[in-house]
């Protein structure tokens, strides 16, 4: 079931890049990648647990108000999350803004797994809307021919689309940051794009 599911998206994803009238410009291309991102986001992750290492971590913050950098999952083993992780005897090893971002949905959802798996989607959503975003307007700055065809062939990405809405992997977060930083070098605000490069 999963792999046809997986086709699907390619195949769907073949017809995105070839359809002429979805286009950057049209508000409906852009409200396909929210229903897209949205829709898989209730998704459990299956390719890779490293969301629930991100999601553990946060809760080490938001709930036992611990720095993830000192401690480690395996000094909350009845942690509902416990049972998920992996790295075990691992601190965190991701920078303080991905540390923040992957605590809010502990906070918001201490009780609830699947909450706190849609909360950080959708902080992944608005890291990659911006992301196509700011693409979108690289590809008006280089004044490409084919520019609505490398949007599309960006926003609706499988890779991008599993990577991001399906196993929320925090790369999104970092790609969305370097996309915005290259956007602000090609207009040569330097202190922007190092600011963001940064960050990312």
């Amino acid at each position: 079931v999963i792999l046809a599911l997986y086709a699907n998206l390619f195949i769907s994803y073949a017809l995105f890049v070839s359809d002429r009238q979805i286009g950057s410009d049209k508000p409906s291309a852009w409200i396909w990648v929210a229903l897209i991102g949205t829709g898989l986001a209730f998704m459990f992750p299956v390719f890779s647990g490293d969301l629930m290492e991100y999601l553990i971590r946060g809760r080490m913050l938001a709930i036992y108000h611990v720095s993830p950098y000192r401690a480690v999952p395996n000094d909350f083993p009845t942690d509902i999350l416990r049972p998920y992780s992996i790295w075990v005897t691992t601190p965190d090893s991701y920078g303080p803004l991905s540390v923040y971002l992957q605590t809010l949905p502990a906070a918001l959802f201490p009780k609830s797994i699947v909450g706190m798996i849609w909360g950080y989607k959708m902080i992944i959503l608005v890291f990659f809307g911006a992301a196509v975003f700011y693409f979108f307007k690289i590809t008006r700055q280089l004044n490409l021919e084919n520019a609505q065809q490398v949007w599309r062939m960006f926003a609706y990405s499988p890779l991008l689309v599993i990577t991001a809405f399906i196993d929320g992997h925090n790369d999104i977060l970092m790609m969305a940051l370097s996309v915005i930083s290259l956007y602000f070098l090609l207009r040569k605000r330097m202190r922007w794009a190092f600011l963001l490069w940064t960050c990312g």
